[in-house]
């Protein structure tokens, strides 16, 4: 074979998390390179090129196509699909989760209705390259690039030494140093300080204009310009003129040999040609073509299941665009409901970009090249909002002035909702038996504690001889009644890991096995009249406990954590202002002002925000939640009214932080303890005035309630 021994010893021992096995159908399918036309097996692929597994799938091969042919499904209503027909579509298992939660929401809004949508979008994700791409500071990048100049870079090194690294944060300041203090176009010297302080000299240009392509990374298309340049010779044309080209050239290509700049960034300075219309389409399907794995198979089971319904891709990023053109921040730290902005974003976007250019962008610009004329074909991809888009007499977006008030309104006030229902995904936990890997001595150990380190073997099983493991892993609760002192008490019992799946457990068994826990926490009476109310309750099911929603945690002793399961509103004003408070927390620097010259945080505002924060748990959603945390908060105006702005802002979070994610909160300084805020129920409801177990749809439209105080 091809590998030795020790080669196979190591590849056995290698471990792979979230993939499942690839079958070896997969493997052994054949396809071929639209570059070269070789054909290979995927498997052959993997060895013979340097390409990887999602770049085999990629339109530079036929696998996906023939994948598509393998996987594909007898067309059927959604209705009738179940989580198994997902099995062959070589999906990991994270994938797999998201696809069906996805499709189970669809599904249950297509019974709502009562027919197919018109239309799904789908929103495109950025790829991890996109994400948090800076790793090396700017700073550091700009010093290492001239040092490697030798002599020539020591007096650029010297400059750029004296300045912040968060100075580097300025476009214009860090181009002006990746274009060694030059026009990029005309070669003239910039002035810093007139850069610095005026708009008046210097732009940032996009190489390829914003009118054809939305692409305003540094790395490709940005560059730093004289502004009469750009409004008098350059404009939105392409290629650039031939005598900039001729005069600049050498001095872009040792930019680009010193990797000043990009390959990509080389290329589109020097282009010679106009675009096409197949380039300008492509522009376009960037916005509206999706590649991954995940999206393509939702993608391939929504066609099968609607066929009559257009699947509409749109971009995070154009997303993102259109929150800044129309100030609608997104506050991700207070509660969950920026995802169900970002899905109505998602429409409206999507939807107006579809509208506009339909799903064959290359006809839109044939179409607007023979009639140029009409408004319909007239775009700017930077301005698409600016103008009325509509199609058919129908319009997806009316663009604000001229005495109208446009879409954006409607898209404001919608956004201004506080009712999106959020729901959480519970289901029986499975995996390792215990959450420590300590196993304790003989000495330690204690029955009904501790658990066996070999659950198989029976002569381990007693754990004061042998020692055993603790924090013993949970799948879930049971509710149990049983006779104590001739007392009935009804108890939220854990149901440990180790005992198999809860289907396969039967009722005397689980009887079995809490009489016997139960009877060793009560020694010294007999326990009787076990019995088995309910027989299965997942962690983070939601409950309804006097007159609070609660999602159920893990357990400890005879109590129960509990977390918030009510979310948190504050209007507009405060919700851009609690974003202001997050940025200085997090950068550390609270002095930032606006355009006027005041201060983005004061303590006005910090007190107006805490008392609203008060005032909810005094009379509002707050007021029945249980815990230490809520008298804190309502007793502590008058410390809170005497820290300075800082302190006020880093109580404020500690406090939003604890309701959103149920964070332990650091309240010391309104008279707290360092770690508040953790809610915990006793196990026993026999003094309970309201405990209901709610179950919820996948979408939250549909529940039904279980009172286990009486079933």
């Amino acid at each position: 074979g091809k590998f030795n021994e020790q080669e196979l010893k190591r590849i056995c021992g290698f471990k792979f998390d979230g993939w499942g096995r690839l079958s070896r159908s997969f493997l052994e399918m054949e396809g071929d390179s639209t570059e070269d036309g070789v054909r290979r097996t995927f498997i052959g692929a993997l060895w013979e090129t340097n390409d990887n597994h999602m770049e085999l799938l990629s339109s530079r091969y036929t696998y996906s196509e023939r994948l598509e042919k393998m996987t594909k499904t007898a067309e059927k209503p959604l209705s009738e699909w179940v989580i198994e027909d997902l099995n062959d579509m070589y999906l990991s298992a994270p994938v797999k989760r998201m696809v069906w939660q996805t499709l189970s929401v669809v599904k249950e809004l297509e019974e709502v209705l009562g027919h197919s949508p018109e239309r799904i979008f789908v929103e495109m994700a950025r790829e991890e390259g996109e994400k948090n791409k800076r790793t090396v500071s700017r700073k550091q990048k700009l010093m290492d690039l001239y040092k490697s100049l030798g002599k020539e870079g020591k007096e650029w090194c010297e400059k750029i030494e004296k300045v912040e690294e968060v100075e580097f944060k300025n476009r214009k300041l860090y181009l002006y140093y990746l274009q060694k203090g030059q026009c990029m176009y005309t070669g003239q010297t910039i002035d810093l300080h007139t850069l610095l302080t005026s708009n008046t000299m210097y732009d940032i240009d996009h190489i390829y204009p914003q009118h054809y392509l939305k692409d305003d990374s540094l790395e490709n298309n940005l560059v730093l310009a004289l502004k009469d340049y750009n409004n008098n010779v350059k404009k939105d044309i392409v290629p650039l003129p031939l005598e900039t080209r001729n005069k600049r050239k050498e001095f872009w290509k040792l930019l680009k040999e010193k990797d000043f700049i990009t390959e990509e960034k080389y290329n589109r300075l020097t282009r010679s040609t106009m675009f096409t219309n197949e380039e300008l389409a492509g522009f376009i399907n960037r916005q509206l073509v999706e590649t991954r794995q995940g999206t393509k198979v939702i993608t391939q089971i929504l066609k099968q299941a609607f066929p009559k319904t257009e699947i509409v891709f749109n971009k995070a990023g154009i997303v993102s665009d259109f929150r800044h053109k129309y100030d609608l921040i997104k506050v991700r730290c207070v509660n969950n409901h920026h995802h169900a902005h970002d899905a109505y974003l998602n429409i409206v976007v999507g939807n107006t970009y579809f509208t506009k250019f339909t799903r064959n962008p290359l006809n839109f610009m044939k179409e607007a090249e023979r009639h140029p004329e009409k408004d319909m074909y007239k775009y700017h991809m930077d301005k698409i909002f600016d103008w009325d888009v509509k199609r058919n007499e129908q319009f997806a977006w009316v663009a604000a002035g001229k005495g109208k008030e446009g879409t954006i309104k409607t898209v404001k006030a919608m956004l201004d909702k506080n009712s999106p229902l959020v729901t959480r995904y519970c289901a029986e936990y499975h995996g390792g038996i215990t959450r420590k890997v300590t196993i304790y001595g003989k000495d330690v150990a204690k029955e009904g504690a501790y658990i066996p380190a070999k659950m198989s073997d029976v002569r381990m099983k007693d754990v004061t001889k042998y020692g055993g493991l603790t924090n013993v892993a949970v799948s879930g609760y049971s509710l149990i009644e049983y006779k104590v002192k001739g007392k009935t008490v009804r108890s939220l019992e854990s149901v440990p890991v180790f005992m198999g799946r809860i289907s396969s457990i039967s009722e005397e068994e689980l009887i079995t096995y809490f009489s016997k826990i139960i009877q060793a926490e009560n020694p010294k009476n007999e326990v009787s009249d076990v019995r088995v109310c309910y027989k299965f309750i997942p962690s983070d099911a939601l409950i309804k406990y006097n007159g609070f929603y609660y999602y159920l945690g893990g357990k400890t002793n005879d109590s129960i954590y509990v977390k918030c399961a009510v979310s948190i509103t504050f209007d507009r004003k405060k919700m851009n202002y609690i974003k202001k408070i997050e940025k200085a927390i997090n950068s550390g620097y609270f002095d930032e002002k606006d355009v006027n010259g005041n201060k983005l945080i004061s303590h006005d505002n910090n007190i107006s925000l805490f008392e609203d924060i008060v005032e909810k748990y005094k009379t509002k959603i707050f007021k029945n939640q249980i815990g230490v945390l809520k008298s804190i908060i309502v007793n502590g105006n008058n410390m809170f009214y005497k820290l300075d702005e800082k302190e006020q802002c880093y109580v404020l979070m500690q406090l939003i932080n604890n309701i959103y994610s149920n964070t332990m909160a650091d309240v010391r300084l309104i008279g707290g303890k360092e770690k508040s805020g953790i809610i915990k129920i006793n196990k026993k409801i026999i003094d309970t005035e309201e405990l209901i177990l709610i179950h919820q749809s996948v979408t939250g439209l549909y529940q039904a309630e279980v009172n286990l105080l009486t079933v």
